[in-house]
């Protein structure tokens, strides 16, 4: 049975971080930031987490807090919680190969949770065509919520940029 060690921060005045980790923290399962928690919950889905945590942000991380709370895209309108989730819950930097061990005990459980949870889904693994089987096994997670706006990123977030990062999913096939 995996446990979880959840820890809560203050980033600074206005947004909170909350992080959930495998006991041992070789799992980030989810990296939560609220701004106002009243405005839209925001899932974003990515490859697998780095070092960002309840106390630091990645670029990733960083880019997703300036585009949606300071940014506002018209295409969301307000974000007030963002909510990252991965294909893989492994923390991993550099050469990183996926793989079942890769996914995390929880990981699916809590992926699942999010997207129920969250107003809005952004899949933000980018182009790659890399983990097609993990991809086609989140999509049948969305198929279960066919009314949740859907976006994309051509993009991971370290690698994008502000203008054209959104890119609204129309059909409930997999893009």
């Amino acid at each position: 049975q995996a446990s979880l060690i959840q820890r809560k921060v203050f980033s600074n005045v206005f947004r909170i971080k909350d992080a959930c980790f495998s006991e041992d923290r070789l799992f980030r399962y989810l990296l939560e930031i609220t701004a106002d928690s009243t405005g839209k919950k925001l899932c974003v889905i990515m490859q697998n987490p780095s070092d960002a945590d309840e106390h630091v942000s990645d670029k990733s991380i960083q880019f997703l807090e300036t585009l949606f709370f300071e940014k506002c895209p018209p295409e969301t309108g307000p974000i007030g919680i963002i909510t990252v989730v991965n294909l893989y819950a492994l923390v991993q930097k550099h050469d990183f190969h996926g793989g079942e061990k890769a996914v995390g005990p929880l990981n699916d459980h809590i992926i699942q949770k999010a997207i129920s949870n969250a107003d809005i889904v952004l899949l933000a693994w980018g182009r790659s065509k890399n983990y097609m089987e993990r991809k086609n096994m989140i999509w049948a997670m969305l198929d279960k919520f066919p009314s949740k706006p859907l976006f994309k990123s051509e993009r991971h977030p370290s690698r994008a940029s502000y203008s054209h990062f959104l890119i609204p999913i129309s059909t409930r096939s997999f893009p």
